[in-house]
């Protein structure tokens, strides 16, 4: 090989090692920018398009997972289903029932609802829209948490027409030959007759007898 040829490839070798230390340098500083601010910078280039967001988290050592929902979340998401109906008029009806029957629970209120919307024509209400309602306005029944704490009743049991609520009880008398005789009975709330009773001759059956 003439010396000028091997003269020239040393200048040669001697200008890539210059080139490749500034690079090298060059790459030091830019790293610790990334390090600095490598999230925002990444969201940046995530949102541009220009490149997969998989290859941007690998290159920037970034979760894909976090930087895909950041990415997803700069953009409006379209509501799915159908839009929610006005509550204005259901509220007022449920407020009507539970004002004549207020130890209904919502399972009772949407059977009354139910009934009334089937007389009337008109279409039915879910029971899970009756709760949700009811929920947000306040009208559910105190849950009983089995606290111990005695729970007051203020609502009215008494009624002022026959044939709206009934209510029943039972009672058990002991005799001397060491029989028990067993009655059960359905009391009208308004006037208290006594609508059927029920006296079984050993245990109870599901019979009831009229009176």
């Amino acid at each position: 090989m003439p010396a000028s040829e091997y003269r020239a490839l040393q200048h040669q070798v001697r200008e890539l090692q210059r080139l490749l230390g500034k690079k090298t340098l060059e790459n030091e500083i830019l790293r610790e920018a990334l390090e600095l601010a490598h999230p925002d910078v990444a969201l940046a280039l995530a949102r541009s398009g220009r490149h997969a967001v998989k290859t941007i988290a690998d290159t920037l050592g970034v979760a894909r997972s976090n930087l895909a929902t950041q990415t997803a979340g700069s953009t409006p998401r379209r509501r799915r289903g159908r839009r929610p109906q006005p509550e204005g008029a259901l509220v007022a009806e449920l407020k009507t029932i539970i004002a004549a029957m207020p130890s209904y629970g919502y399972r009772r209120v949407h059977a009354v609802l139910r009934r009334q919307r089937r007389a009337d024509g008109t279409a039915p209400v879910n029971v899970k829209r009756v709760y949700r309602v009811m929920k947000a306005h306040g009208l559910l029944l105190e849950r009983h948490t089995g606290n111990g704490a005695e729970r007051r009743h203020d609502g009215r049991v008494a009624v002022d027409r026959s044939d709206t609520r009934w209510c029943s009880d039972g009672f058990e008398i002991g005799c001397d030959n060491g029989e028990r005789v067993r009655v059960a009975f359905t009391l009208d709330c308004c006037d208290r007759e006594a609508i059927a009773w029920w006296r079984p001759p050993a245990g109870y059956r599901p019979r009831i007898s009229a009176t």
